[in-house]
This record gives C-alpha cells, structure tokens and sequence, in this order.
C-alpha cells in the first residue's frame, strides 16, 4: 500500500499548485477592484465638491440679479414719482397763471 500513497500525494500536490495559481489570480483581481472602487469613489467626491460649488455659485448669482432687479424698480419708481411731481408742478403753475392772466368775469 505504500505505492498508493504516492500517487495520491502527488495528485494532492498537483492540485494544490492549481488552487494557488487561481488564488493569486483572485487575490490581483480583488487588488485591481479595490483600487478601482477607490478612484471611482474619489471621482464621485470630487464630482460632489464640483456640484456642490456651482449650487453656491448658482445661488450667489440669483441673489446678484434679484438686488440688481430690486435696485433697477427702485430707480425707475422714484423717477416716475419725480416726473408726475414735476407735472403736477407744471399743471399747478399753469392754472395759476391761467387764473392771474385771464379777465375778471363779466
């Protein structure tokens, strides 16, 4: 019986060379995903930090044009108030001179 040991040793043996081949191969794989879930995380933080900027940068902006649309009403309504002052003054100042000019009644 100790010729039978040997052959099956020697299957043994050639089917742990095997098992080690394929598990290095499986260990370079594991490698290779983490690292590319690494970067692909690294990606997505970045893309994040991008997005994240341009919302602040979006909303700085608004609030730059709200102020500027704000200033644009305030302007044009005090000078649609000092133009219908200054034609009421110009009516006023006709119709007194209408009244100082025209004769008495008869």
């Amino acid at each position: 019986q100790h010729w039978n040991r040997r052959p099956a040793a020697a299957a043994a043996a050639a089917a742990v060379v095997p098992a080690a081949v394929e598990l290095a191969a499986l260990r370079s794989e594991m490698v290779a995903l983490r690292n590319d879930v690494s970067r692909n995380s690294l990606d997505l933080s970045l893309e994040r930090a991008d997005r994240c900027r341009a919302l602040s940068d979006v909303s700085r902006i608004t609030d730059d044009v709200a102020r500027a649309a704000a200033a644009t009403i305030q302007r044009a309504e005090r000078k649609f108030v000092s133009e219908l002052a200054a034609d009421r003054d110009r009516d006023s100042s006709r119709r007194s001179f209408s009244a100082e000019t025209s004769p008495p009644p008869s």
